[in-house]
């Protein structure tokens, strides 16, 4: 396991793997912070100091970025907000990924101590139009698909379970509890899926980093210096390495374990590790990111 970049990050979240550019990307999700690591040259900095967001998506004309709203960030163009609110309610989104259908799969969260109001799930099509598939999620974390698109995984790191739908082109059915996680262990947080089909999860206050069978059953778990591990994801050569994210900033709240202390070694580097096994390539969607730069010039 090596520590690639300490930039202490308060939140370091969302790392995507940009073949096209042979980069790892990931933020800063509680500053304005977007990074890039580059493997080949083992070189990382900040490409972006403007925007806060929570994650992001590829396109295939720049970057989709969702936080308060969402954002659109074409290659060599300056950042748009495409939208704002839905239905008169404000967006927060935390995690998002690309669909296999080129729709965009994004959970909002209202963070504070109790988690009193709950978020949604929610489906944007190309044309910026968002349709909610769930609600009444408590802390809307990690999304991945299945090897074969046919399941979508979802964290909700404040009901410390990860659930499964049967997935669709534009619709999730039949709900259930995949993995659920105790107390103790710390809450899921980022996912993503193996080419073997098996799915990992990084447990915020847990210091780990677990793979699970198909079935939901714990293959192996990876242990790392800091306790606030936050997200993982595939990328590097052959998709070989295991990047991992990690956060520096406490964050009081009902979910912190007993006995948890904020004294501990929280985090704040990005991390890689190679457990012998390859990723799976990220979707990318198309949402005419190129003509929207037309549109608002």
């Amino acid at each position: 396991m090596n520590e690639l970049a300490n930039y202490s990050n308060i939140c370091g979240e969302g790392p995507i793997w940009d073949a096209s550019k042979q980069r790892l990307l990931w933020l800063d999700a509680d500053a304005e912070d977007i990074f890039e690591y580059l493997p080949e040259y083992k070189n990382s900095g900040r490409i972006s100091s403007d925007l806060r967001a929570s994650s992001m998506v590829l396109d295939s004309a720049g970057l989709i970025l969702l936080g308060n709203g969402i954002w659109v960030w074409p290659d060599g163009h300056e950042k748009y907000r495409a939208l704002n609110s839905y239905e008169g309610e404000e967006w927060f989104f935390n995690d998002s990924i690309a669909g296999p259908d080129g729709n965009i799969y994004a959970g909002t969260y209202y963070w504070d101590d109790s988690m009193r109001k709950h978020g949604k799930l929610y489906r944007i099509s190309p044309d910026f139009k968002p349709e909610a598939l769930d609600e009444g999620i408590m802390l809307s974390n990690g999304l991945a698909f299945s090897v074969s698109n046919d399941i979508l995984y979802y964290a909700d790191s404040a009901a410390r379970c990860i659930y499964s739908y049967d997935f669709c082109p534009g619709s999730l059915k039949n709900k259930r509890v995949h993995i659920r996680f105790s107390e103790l262990k710390g809450i899921p947080d980022g996912i993503t899926v193996d080419s073997e089909g098996f799915l990992w999860c990084a447990l915020w206050y847990g210091g780990v980093v677990e793979r699970y069978d198909p079935d939901g059953k714990l293959e192996r778990s990876i242990a790392f210096p800091v306790k606030q591990v936050s997200s993982a994801c595939f990328g590097g050569e052959d998709l070989a390495t295991l990047f991992v994210t990690s956060a520096g900033g406490f964050f009081k709240s009902d979910l912190v374990p007993p006995g948890f202390s904020e004294e501990e070694c929280l985090g704040g580097a990005l991390y890689a590790t190679k457990p012998g096994v390859c990723g799976k390539p990220e979707n990318i969607v198309d949402f005419g990111l190129k003509e929207y730069v037309d549109e608002i010039e």
